[in-house]
C-alpha cells in the first residue's frame, strides 16, 4: 500500500507538469496594432484566394495543343503564384490567436467552439453545394461525377459531408477541416512548441514540401498553425521587421511567384520529366514566401487613413471563403455555355472580374441572411453573427471614424 500511495502523487505531479506545459501563458493578450493588422489581412488573402478557383483552372489548359500565352501568365501568376499561397498566413493567424486570445483550458468549451466556428460551417457549405449538384445532375447526366470525381453513392457522402479522408464537396473547406484538427491538438502544439520548436518546425515543413501521407488533407495547414503558436508563446508578430524590409519580403514573392508560374508550365510540357512533385514541393515553399509578403501588405494599409475600405469587409471574410466557390461557379456556368471557355479571348477578362463580383456577392448574400434569418447566417458563418448595421458600416466614407470602438480580434474572429 505504502509504495501504491507513492506512486499515485508521482503520477499526479507528471500529469500537473504535462498539462501547465500545455497551458498557453494565461495573461496573453493581443496588441491593438496586431488586431488591426490582421483584420486587413483576413479579406485581402480571401480576396486573393478567390482567383484560385476561378473556372476551369488547370482542368483546361493545354499548352501543347494551344501554346503558351500572356493570358496564361496572367493566371497563372495570380491563382499559383499568388492566390493559393494566402492560406499560409490564414492558418499562422489561427495559431496565433488561438494562444493570444483563446483560452484553451478547460479544454471542452474550447473544442465546442472549434465545432461551432469550423466544423459545422464546413458540413452545413458542403451540404449546399452537394445538393447544387446534384441539381446539377438532373440537367446534365454525369455533371456530379465531373465535380467530385464519384458517381453518386451514398458510401461518399460522409467525405463529401465531413471531409474524413478526403476533401469535402466544397472543396477549399479541407481547409476548415484540417484547422479544426489543429485546434484539437493545440496543447500538444504548444507543449511541442516549448519543448522541442525547431526540430518540430523542421519535421512539419518536410511533410509540407513532400506531402507525406497524414490525418491532414493538406500538410501546410499544422505547419503555419504550429508556426502561429510559436510567435504567439514567444510574443513575436513581426510586425517591425516586417515594416522595416517589406520591399524586399514583396520583392522575393513576387520573384518567386514568377519562377513557380514558369516551372508550372514546364512540368505541364514536359510530362516525361515527372517533375510535378518537385513543383508541388517548391509551391509549399512560397506559402512562406506568400504569408510574409501579404503580413507585410497588410501592415502598409493599415497606416493609411483609407484602411477602413479593406477592415469593414472583415466581419463577412469567413461567409466570402465559404460561399466562393458556388458563386464562381454559378458565373461559370453561363460564361462556358454563351460565351466560351479557357482559350476564349474574353476568359482573361472573366478571371479578372469573378473574383470582386463574387467576394460582393457573398457579402450581400450574408447582408440578406443576417437581416432577415440571423440564425441561419450565424450557423454559416461559423457562430458569429454578422453585424446588424452592416450596410451603412459598408457605406460610410474611408475615412470616417468608426461610430464604436473597433473590436477587437478575440473570441468571435474568423477562423479561429
Amino acid at each position: 500500500m505504502s509504495e501504491h500511495a507513492e506512486q499515485m502523487p508521482s503520477r499526479q505531479s507528471f500529469w500537473d507538469t504535462l498539462v501547465e506545459a500545455m497551458t498557453p501563458p494565461a495573461a496573453a493578450s493581443l496588441k491593438p496594432e496586431t488586431s488591426l493588422r490582421i483584420r486587413v489581412a483576413r479579406p485581402l488573402c480571401i480576396f486573393f484566394m478567390v482567383f484560385v478557383h476561378v473556372n476551369p483552372g488547370v482542368a483546361s489548359f493545354d499548352p501543347q495543343t494551344h501554346g503558351l500565352h500572356l493570358a496564361d501568365w496572367y493566371r497563372f501568376f495570380l491563382a499559383d503564384g499568388i492566390g493559393r499561397t494566402s492560406i499560409g498566413l490564414l492558418a499562422i493567424v489561427s495559431g496565433f490567436l488561438a494562444i493570444s486570445t483563446a483560452r484553451v483550458f478547460p479544454f471542452s468549451p474550447f473544442v465546442m467552439k472549434r465545432v461551432r466556428s469550423l466544423f459545422i460551417p464546413m458540413v452545413a457549405w458542403s451540404a449546399v453545394l452537394l445538393l447544387a449538384y446534384l441539381a446539377g445532375e438532373q440537367v446534365r447526366p454525369g455533371y456530379l461525377e465531373s465535380q467530385l470525381g464519384h458517381a453518386f453513392g451514398w458510401q461518399h457522402v460522409p467525405n463529401w459531408l465531413f471531409g474524413l479522408t478526403a476533401h469535402p464537396a466544397n472543396f477549399p473547406l479541407g481547409f476548415l477541416r484540417d484547422l479544426f484538427i489543429c485546434a484539437v491538438l493545440t496543447p500538444v502544439f504548444v507543449l511541442a512548441m516549448r519543448k522541442a520548436a525547431f526540430p518540430v518546425l523542421a519535421i512539419l515543413f518536410v511533410l509540407m514540401v513532400t506531402h507525406a501521407p497524414s490525418p491532414f488533407l493538406g500538410n501546410n495547414i499544422p505547419m503555419f498553425y504550429a508556426l502561429g503558436i510559436w510567435l504567439a508563446l514567444n510574443e513575436k508578430s513581426l510586425e517591425g521587421f516586417m515594416d522595416r524590409h517589406a520591399g524586399k519580403v514583396i520583392a522575393v514573392f513576387v520573384t518567386y511567384a514568377a519562377l513557380i508560374t514558369a516551372f508550372r508550365f514546364y512540368t505541364v510540357d514536359h510530362p516525361e520529366h515527372d517533375w510535378l512533385p518537385v513543383f508541388y514541393g517548391f509551391m509549399e515553399v512560397q506559402r512562406l514566401f506568400g504569408a510574409a509578403a501579404f503580413w507585410a501588405i497588410a501592415g502598409w494599409i493599415s497606416r493609411q487613413n483609407w484602411k477602413s475600405l479593406i477592415t469593414r469587409f472583415e466581419p463577412y471574410a469567413f461567409f466570402v471563403f465559404c460561399s466562393h466557390i458556388i458563386l464562381s461557379t454559378i458565373f461559370w456556368i453561363p460564361f462556358q455555355y454563351l460565351v466560351g471557355g479557357y482559350y476564349h479571348p474574353l476568359y482573361p477578362l472573366f478571371f479578372t472580374l469573378v473574383p470582386p463580383i463574387v467576394f460582393l456577392c457573398a457579402v450581400l448574400a450574408a447582408l440578406f441572411l443576417g437581416r432577415y434569418f440571423g440564425p441561419v447566417s450565424t450557423v454559416f458563418n461559423g457562430g458569429r453573427a454578422l453585424p446588424r448595421n452592416g450596410l451603412k458600416d459598408l457605406l460610410r466614407s474611408p475615412i470616417d471614424k468608426p461610430r464604436k470602438p473597433e473590436e477587437p480580434v478575440g473570441s468571435k474572429s474568423v477562423f479561429n
